[in-house]
């Protein structure tokens, strides 16, 4: 018989063996945007993986692999990352964050067209999206209001009126009417 290959060698050597925890116990894991979940179509914000591990590894849904990214969807998005630990490879977390991005408002302004030097101008903006107005107009003027009246007009209020509209969510969007006299003599 061939003694080699006799099951009942006797055999003088160590195994080194390593026990991995295949348990994962969860670990803390959240996403926070600088911008808050709502922003205005244009705009960015980053987005931060946090985690309570000490050596995390990340994967976005993106293909970015670092704790922070900066996302610039121009559509409402869903963002997933996965947070690996690096230290126990079969553990991870995923967490999800959904970005809304809101629309900018529809600005339409206009005038009651006054055709004389004298008579009150009156500016007006609704494209119906807004909760405050900036304007802005020839002679220095200023206005808060949605529809505010210039009483009375002189020479130097026929010009350029522009009104800035912002909505409730921050989004801004800018129209401009012009004002001009049929007669611009005064009265």
């Amino acid at each position: 018989t061939n003694s080699a290959m006799s099951p009942c060698m006797d055999v003088n050597d160590s195994i080194e063996v390593t026990v991995m925890d295949c348990s994962c116990p969860g670990f803390g894991a959240f996403i926070t945007s600088s911008n808050g979940t709502n922003i205005c179509i244009g705009e960015s914000t980053d987005l931060e993986a946090n985690t309570t591990i000490n050596n995390p590894g990340y994967l976005w849904s993106t293909g970015e692999n670092s704790a922070i990214i900066t996302v610039s969807p121009s559509v409402s998005t869903n963002y997933f990352v996965t947070i690996s630990d690096l230290d126990n490879p079969p553990c991870n977390e995923v967490r999800l964050i959904s970005i809304i991005v809101d629309p900018d408002p529809i600005c339409m302004a206009s005038s009651n067209n006054p055709e004389c030097v004298g008579d009150d101008i009156v500016l007006n903006e609704t494209g119906g999206d807004a909760v405050s107005w900036s304007w802005t107009g020839p002679d220095m003027f200023s206005s808060t209001l949605q529809s505010p009246t210039i009483s009375p007009s002189n020479a130097a209020s026929e010009g350029d009126y522009t009104v800035v509209v912002t909505t409730a969510n921050g989004c801004t969007s800018s129209c401009m009417v012009t004002v001009m006299f049929v007669d611009i003599t005064d009265p």
